[in-house]
Parts: structure tokens; C-alpha cells; sequence
């Protein structure tokens, strides 16, 4: 609930938007004083190291859920409307199919 609320109220977002700015701005001196263009290795380890806000925190708050949905997911394996994880899909029993048939000795 820690990570939701700094999301929300914008804790961190002037960190990030103030470190987004610099990582931009030191991209374009790099590129500028040694003449260097977006595909050289360290020009696109700046502009990769850039962090996109929603990303990030979509990410944390997914880390933050995962352990709570995995334990109500467990908790409702035998729900009437949870599927059977055991149970061979369709796609399986038609791989299976096929290949039953493609191994048919009969076959011409």
C-alpha cells in the first residue's frame, strides 16, 4: 500500500522526472561534443536507463500483488469456476492427436 501511495500523491515523481531531465540532458552533451549518433552504446545506455514513471510503478505494485494474488489463486484451485491446471487443454489433445496420426505406420 506504500508504493500505491507514493504513486498517487507523487512522492517520487519529481526524483524521477528530475533524473529523467539530467540523463537527457548529459545524452545530448555526450552526443554534441563528441559527435556521436542515437546507436552508439553508451548514448543508448542513457536514453535506456531513462525510467517511465507508470512503468516503474506498475512494475512495484505488481511486485507488491504477486505474492497476494498467487496465494488467493492457490486458495481457489478448487473453485467450481477455477480451471483444472492438470487437465490437458484442447491444444494439447490436438498436438497429441496429430501426432498419433502423423506416427501411424499405415500411412501413405
Amino acid at each position: 500500500m506504500v508504493d500505491i501511495e507514493i504513486y498517487v500523491d507523487r512522492i517520487a515523481s519529481t526524483h524521477i522526472r528530475d533524473t529523467n531531465i539530467m540523463l537527457k540532458v548529459q545524452r545530448k552533451v555526450v552526443m554534441e561534443r563528441e559527435g556521436l549518433d542515437n546507436n552508439e552504446l553508451n548514448i543508448r545506455t542513457l536514453e535506456l536507463a531513462q525510467v517511465d514513471e507508470d512503468d516503474y510503478f506498475a512494475y512495484t505494485i505488481f511486485e507488491d500483488l504477486r505474492p497476494i494474488i498467487r496465494d488467493i489463486r492457490e486458495a481457489h484451485k478448487s473453485d467450481i469456476t477455477t480451471a483444472d491446471a492438470d487437465t490437458e487443454s484442447l491444444a494439447e489433445k490436438a498436438v497429441h492427436q496429430l501426432e498419433s496420426a502423423l506416427s501411424y505406420e499405415g500411412r501413405t
